[in-house]
């Protein structure tokens, strides 16, 4: 049987969920968010809070944040909070072994050892001329007080915080922020879905886009703007169109498809997000 990426004449799968930098897609929401983003981490005191409802592309857009910074200004540091039971010690042992290329600190290192050997690597970094940025993934995980306490009191450190939409009130008491810059990543409108899936079937090589202008308003209409839910639909009608033998996709079949495989899927563990942090890693170091 041929498959769809046979079908569609397509060198990779376009809607996979991984989130893959290479087919990150500009879309004015998600580029709004960068900048803004950057802005916060520019100004004083360089605190940012970055909001989403789930399958909205946070991690993604996280990256990219680092990605942006002027390299020659910055330096730029990506953390998984793996546990709402991190604490202020695991928080500070992580840390220093990303801020040292992965090498560890004794095992045996104390709170304020572990605090002295970071803020040392802190001033190194600033005596080359840069500004570290640390940029705090699945920030709403951070559940342990001391531990939001501790990275609010870095010296040098810009911050930006990216979680789930709910956490901005937690987040800013921890941080001990009066007035936190925050922004909230918007679902993606009628015209950044079209510009999203001829994206994403373009980095995969399609000589062509199946997808009708009616199967894209269909498309917004079912998943609410959300990337997540547009990959689940979109995947799912290339397949059914290639079972057809199917060079257009339509409205109808996104109809069809919406009604027999709905718009949920299961929240990420922090098994999936782990392997997608070591995903994301390989990708950007080779």
């Amino acid at each position: 049987m041929t498959t769809h990426l046979a079908f569609f004449h397509l060198v990779e799968e376009p809607f996979s969920n991984l989130p893959d930098p290479r087919f990150f897609c500009a879309c004015p929401e998600h580029t709004a968010a960068i900048e803004a983003c950057l802005a916060a981490l520019d100004a004083a005191p360089g605190r940012c809070l970055l909001t989403a409802d789930p399958g909205m592309g946070k991690t993604l857009l996280a990256r990219h944040c680092g990605q942006a910074l002027d390299s020659d200004r910055w330096q730029a540091f990506h953390l998984l909070v793996p546990n709402a039971a991190l604490t202020p010690r695991g928080l500070l042992r992580r840390l220093c072994a990303l801020l040292s290329d992965g090498v560890n600190a004794p095992r045996e290192s104390t709170a304020d050892e572990l605090f002295a050997r970071l803020a040392q690597r802190l001033d190194a970094i600033a005596s080359l001329g840069k500004r570290p940025a640390l940029i705090v993934d699945e920030a709403q995980m951070l559940e342990v007080p001391e531990t939001l306490a501790l990275l609010g009191a870095l010296p040098r450190l810009s911050l930006l915080l990216v979680g789930l939409a709910g956490c901005e009130e937690k987040l800013t008491r921890g941080l001990g922020l009066d007035r936190p810059i925050l922004h909230r990543l918007s679902p993606l409108s009628p015209a950044s879905v079209a510009t999203y899936v001829q994206h994403r079937m373009a980095r995969a090589d399609a000589s062509a886009q199946p997808f009708a202008p009616e199967a894209i308003e269909a498309l917004h209409r079912h998943s609410g703007g959300v990337p997540r839910r547009l990959n689940l639909l979109c995947d799912a009608a290339l397949i059914e169109a290639a079972r057809q033998s199917r060079a257009n996709i339509d409205a109808a079949m996104i109809e069809r498809i919406a009604a027999r495989v709905g718009t949920e899927e299961r929240p990420l563990s922090i098994g999936d997000l782990t392997a997608v942090d070591r995903f994301l890693d390989r990708l950007l170091e080779g």
